[in-house]
This record gives C-alpha cells, structure tokens and sequence, in this order.
C-alpha cells in the first residue's frame, strides 16, 4: 500500500489545512515531528517523530545534536530540501504545559530565520 509521503494538516471544518507562507508551513510541519513519538510513530516514514527528543530538552537550552540531524535525516527522507534546522532551544514560559521553542531553519537562497513553534 502507498502512503503520502507527508502528514496533512485538518481544519476544524474538515478540510486540508493550507499554510499561508512558507515559514508557517515549516512551524507546521515541526510542530507534527515535535508531538510524534520516535521510531514508527508515523506509517509513512519510519524515523518521523521528535517528541523523544523534545521531552528531553527539559532544563537545558537547545535540542541536543543528533536530534537535530535526525530531523534533517526526516526531512531529506520526505524529499523537503528548501529548508533544514540548524538549532531548537525552549523558551521559559508562563504556562508550564505548553512548550515554546525557538527553531533557527535555514533557507537555502535565503538565509536563516528564528521561528517559534508552539507544542
């Protein structure tokens, strides 16, 4: 059986969410990695999730190292080349159970810009 190769996003009226700009497509799709468990947590790419990794941010600042290739490894499997995630680093927030993170993601013909992604 043949999956998409890419989680879609559901609006509350049931149909496919669009991102307006393409940073906002980019929080969203960090945003699916960031709650997705590790190995097989999605059907369609078997190293997909982060959320292993984010949950063990805890205190310290910025995503370990190889969290962040294991993205990029994500990414490349999935065929998204126009951007990459250089760092992830939390926010101290007000609200305990919400995460708040800075991600810098690198354009390629762009540069580097700082999103922040809610979880």
């Amino acid at each position: 059986m043949d999956y998409i190769v890419y989680p879609l996003r559901i609006n509350g009226h049931g149909w496919l969410r669009r991102s307006p700009n393409p940073e906002d497509a980019v929080m969203d799709v960090l945003e699916i990695m960031a709650r997705t468990p590790g190995d097989g947590g999605w059907r369609g790419v078997q190293e997909f999730g982060l959320r292993d990794y984010m949950m063990t941010i805890g205190n310290r600042r910025g995503l370990q190292p190889e969290a962040i290739q294991a993205a990029n490894r994500v990414l490349a499997d999935l065929n998204i080349d126009w951007f990459r995630v250089e760092s992830v680093e939390k926010e101290d927030g007000r609200d305990p159970s919400e995460g708040i993170y800075r991600v810098s993601v690198f354009f390629p013909g762009k540069g580097t810009e700082v999103l922040k992604v809610r979880m």
